[in-house]
């Protein structure tokens, strides 16, 4: 179990974040598995925050589920404490899991794009260049030669902050503690537990073969 205690102590005080947008940077995966091993796995969203603990795991299992996969997740059978070394293990030697599926947070990177600086011409007083006699409008004299103003608008340039949180996700083989998948992902802009679950999951699935 060397692997998944190494894991586990680097990770255990991590906090998932929410997010949009996601894809796969890169994979490593064992030569001898593959996505038709794939059932009956121990979900564990590495965070010490309840709330997403619970959405990531749920949305995790039932995302796999659709796929005709048993999961379990992680909170139903550990409780609501943020997992540890000590609790996953002796769940495992309990209860018969096949595999660990785990996501933490690795870290967040901001990008900064300069937006440089505008400048526009705003031409005012021709917007109704008209003059009123006996309930009729004509135009007036001024508005034939023009008798606006010009002025200039600057917009100063700034920078735009596009983040992006890195996952990784790795999959064990609950018996032997070896690694058998692992992936980072970048995902883009924060917003929702629930649709980082969504973007994951997916993109994690894709690139098991």
């Amino acid at each position: 179990m060397t692997h998944l205690k190494l894991i586990l102590a680097l990770t255990a005080s991590l906090l998932l974040a929410a997010c949009g947008t996601t894809n796969m940077r890169d994979v490593w995966q064992a030569p001898n598995f593959h996505k038709t091993d794939l059932n009956d796995v121990l979900i564990v969203g590495m965070t010490a925050n309840t709330t997403n603990r619970m959405v990531f795991e749920r949305e995790f299992v039932a995302a796999l589920m659709r796929q005709g996969l048993k999961a379990t997740p992680s909170y139903t059978v550990l409780g609501r404490k943020t997992p540890d070394e000590e609790a996953i293990i002796s769940y495992l030697k309990d209860h018969p899991t096949k595999y660990v599926l785990i996501t933490y947070v690795s870290n967040q990177e901001v990008d900064k794009t300069y937006i440089k600086p505008t400048v526009s011409t705003v031409v005012s007083g021709y917007g109704y260049p008209y003059g009123s006699y006996g309930g009729y409008y004509y135009p007036t004299l001024g508005s034939v030669w023009g008798s606006g103003s010009v002025s200039t608008i600057t917009t100063p340039g700034y920078f735009d902050e596009t983040t992006k949180t890195i996952l990784v996700t790795s999959i064990y083989n609950a018996e032997t503690g070896d690694i058998e998948w692992t992936g980072r992902s970048a995902t883009f802009e924060a917003n929702s537990i629930s649709r980082v679950t969504s973007d994951v999951s997916k993109v994690v699935l894709k690139h098991i073969n």
